[in-house]
């Protein structure tokens, strides 16, 4: 890469893995030290680190967005998300399997909001940013909620699997505290729950 081009590293919020439960609304001062994350959120974390001395040495703009849950419509090479899931379930009648009954909370991204969040920072003049980048409150929803609302959306009733018992996600809930990065990049979701789900339909 040339010198003061840019680089986008996509990481994960669960890289704060149970600490996260710790705050409503989760900033990027949440603990990340181990304590049970996968090899895969470890190694995104670790990968942060590398994106932070390689832009440093070759002077090239970097910027970390830790991803809380992004979604998209289904394309050809592509695995989706859970959203996108539930939406795809719900309107072909596929049962659906929640943990906990659908009460682990959790803010969703819709792709459009993503590349305008990669676009705000290739605009600013910042060098750097790490930032939690998700929904917020304002798109955050029980997972049973988010299913209730599709099935609104679709004019059906959602099947839903009561007898398989899937495993706590950990954290529990989830919420992206976005003041960083509205404060530095002037960035605030514009996709509402609705609008993004009936995006998918």
């Amino acid at each position: 890469m040339q010198p003061h081009s840019v680089f986008i590293y996509a990481s994960t919020k669960d890289l704060y893995s149970a600490y996260a439960d710790d705050f409503d609304e989760v900033p990027e001062t949440c603990p990340t030290n181990y304590c049970g994350q996968t090899a895969l959120e470890w190694s995104k974390l670790i990968g942060e680190r590398y994106v932070d001395y390689y832009a440093r040495q070759r002077n090239v703009r970097a910027c970390i967005f830790r991803l809380s849950t992004v979604y998209a419509r289904p394309s050809d090479g592509n695995e989706y998300g859970f959203v996108t899931h539930y939406v795809e379930s719900v309107k072909r009648g596929w049962p659906i399997s929640l943990p906990l009954n659908g009460r682990p909370v959790r803010d969703i991204l819709h792709v459009d909001d993503f590349s305008r969040a990669c676009k705000a920072f290739i605009d600013s003049s910042r060098s750097y940013g790490l930032y939690n980048l998700g929904g917020g409150r304002a798109n955050s929803a029980t997972l049973r909620e988010l299913i209730n609302t599709i099935a609104e959306l679709i004019q059906c009733e959602a099947v839903i699997d009561s007898e398989t018992k899937l495993p706590s996600p950990v954290p529990l809930n989830y919420v992206s505290d976005l003041a960083r990065i509205r404060a530095e990049l002037g960035w605030v979701p514009e996709m509402s729950i609705e609008d993004g789900l009936r995006s998918l339909l």
